[in-house]
């Protein structure tokens, strides 16, 4: 993926993405903040971690930027 996430006041943020990564391609950037992986709200990081992604699927992320707005992000498949 090309993606680490890191706990932020509790949630999931990306803490650190590649450029040429396809999560950044899609849309993942730096600060964005985790909500909801495929509707599912994700409160904590706990249940970030806890989330299964399945693999060869494509997931969801609706994400809190740093610019203030909240945004729907197509994440590729991981393999």
């Amino acid at each position: 993926m090309g993606v680490a996430f890191v706990p932020l006041q509790g949630r999931a943020c990306v803490g650190l993405i590649f450029e040429k990564s396809a999560a950044y391609q899609a849309g993942l950037h730096e600060g964005d903040i985790i909500l909801k992986i495929d509707g599912r709200t994700i409160p904590t990081f706990q249940d970030f971690l806890n989330y299964k992604l399945a693999e060869n699927q494509r997931h969801t992320f609706t994400v809190f930027g740093k610019n203030g707005k909240t945004r729907e992000v197509m994440v590729p498949a991981i393999q």
